[in-house]
């Protein structure tokens, strides 16, 4: 199973920003403990508070830093506590488990879950050796322990290649989710500034798949889940200022109730106030957590 979404084409999107300041002292937030804050509110909380939330929460969407050690503690550790306090099955949704190879997905966890192969060893049979995904083996240790389900929320990346040369209608007409929908106008502005160079139609066909990207993994949370909570891990990109992913999950999963949380590494900007609170697009997410 190789790496989904735009590990070549859109490797430079990353979650973008300008500069600000921020009253509540948050520049230079290089610190060696995780803040918690609730964005709509703007003030900063305890992670009982925010624990408390999750326990009524049925479905929590995670947008991520792709490939850092620390982020994906901090999921693994978010993981754990989100299962304690639900009191039930959970599911562990993960935008790198292709729905396509979700066979070897299956196989592979149930050996790790007997204990057959180790975490990494889970990772190197769904990946590969190349690219064997090590920063998020906590995470599915933390789901075994759990005694959580796993579950494929994204196509391939020679699936999603077809409409990035040719547009949605090059795509096999059977990995179309039913009542798919382009995101809304911020997201592709928001898409298009850090996309950068790129003009149309390579931008349309670059956004025709980074919406698929979102409505296939809203599709598969609402239809294929095997437990009512869900907890799913995807590239922040996907979730910021409640676009992308979370607008088609609202919508294929109507009378859920979701929690939005980015997990972010604190020096990885200088301005976290106007992130967490843009003048045009609103609050970036529910509760933002700086490690």
């Amino acid at each position: 199973m190789k790496r989904s979404v735009w590990n070549v084409a859109l490797s430079g999107l990353k979650c973008h920003s300008t500069v600000f300041f921020m009253a509540i002292a948050l520049s230079g937030s290089a610190c060696a403990h995780e803040r918690i804050f609730d964005v709509h509110a703007n003030v900063e909380i305890t992670r009982d508070a925010l624990i408390e939330v999750l326990s009524s929460s049925e479905e929590v969407i995670v947008g991520e830093k792709h490939d850092t050690a620390s982020i994906q503690n901090a999921e693994a550790k978010l993981f754990s506590d989100y299962a304690r306090v639900r009191k039930e099955r959970i599911t562990l949704a993960w935008e790198f488990w292709n729905w396509s190879e979700k066979a070897a997905l299956d196989s592979a966890y149930a050996k790790f879950q007997r204990d057959k192969i180790t975490g990494q060893e889970f990772m190197n049979g769904v990946f590969g050796g190349k690219n064997s995904e090590p920063t998020y083996v906590r995470l599915i240790e933390a789901a075994k322990a759990a005694g959580a389900d796993v579950l494929a929320t994204n196509l391939t990346r020679e699936e999603k290649a077809t409409v990035t040369r040719g547009g949605l209608g090059a795509l096999n007409p059977s990995l179309l989710p039913p009542g798919f929908e382009l995101g809304d106008a911020n997201y592709l502005e928001r898409f298009t500034a850090a996309m950068g160079g790129h003009g149309a139609p390579a931008i349309s066909n670059y956004f025709a798949a980074q919406s698929l990207v979102d409505d296939v993994a809203a599709m598969h949370v609402a239809r294929d889940r095997s437990t009512l909570s869900v907890f799913l891990v995807i590239g922040c990109f996907h979730t910021r200022y409640f676009g992308g992913v979370w607008q088609r999950m609202v919508k294929r999963s109507p009378g859920k109730s979701l929690t939005l949380i980015e997990i972010a590494d604190s020096g990885d900007e200088t301005d976290w106030e106007t992130i967490m609170h843009d003048p045009k697009y609103g609050a970036v997410a529910d509760y933002l957590i700086l490690e």
